[in-house]
């Protein structure tokens, strides 16, 4: 179990592809079929997809390599996590320059200023307004202690996102 609401209800999605007569399995959907399971499937409540990467995160205190989670604008429903401070992304924030940082980050980067909603920061060259911080009990992807950061993901006419990824790792809600 991990410490979200109803964590029994969360799954992790696969895709399985058959190479060469035997079956591999992949972390990653890709965002087409994380949007057709959002859409079409029956058994889930909700579909959300997200990448964990490291980039450069300037905030008052410097720039430094950071921990970055793209997010499908709906993860943190899926999650059923409500901010600490502020509000978390949702669809209307799916190609806006938004933020929502973790407790760690807050608390390390921006030293638990009261008024750190509403400020910015630079997520790979680019500013951010900080809309959310997360609680401290937070930890996702399962395991993230240090300070993080999360942006929407934001896609291209070709499918990709600002990192060149097609395809995220998908979690659902039954």
């Amino acid at each position: 179990p991990v410490p979200l609401p109803h964590s029994e209800q969360l799954v992790t999605l696969n895709a399985t592809h058959q190479q060469s007569g035997s079956y591999a399995s992949a972390f990653a959907l890709s965002y087409k079929q994380i949007d057709a399971l959002r859409r079409d499937a029956r058994s889930f409540s909700s579909v959300s997809g997200y990448n964990t990467i490291v980039r450069p995160v300037g905030a008052g205190d410097g720039t430094r390599i950071s921990l970055l989670i793209e997010v499908t604008p709906d993860l943190f429903q899926t999650l059923g996590v409500q901010p600490k401070l502020g509000r978390v992304i949702t669809t209307t924030d799916q190609n806006g320059p938004v933020v929502v940082i973790n407790n760690a980050f807050w608390r390390e980067r921006l030293h638990s200023d009261p008024k750190a909603i509403g400020s910015a920061i630079t997520v790979s060259g680019k500013t951010r307004t900080v809309i959310g911080i997360l609680p401290s009990s937070l930890r996702f992807p399962q395991g993230v202690n240090d300070a993080a950061v999360y942006v929407p993901i934001a896609l291209n006419a070709k499918g990709e996102d600002d990192y060149n990824f097609d395809s995220a790792a998908a979690i659902a809600r039954l």
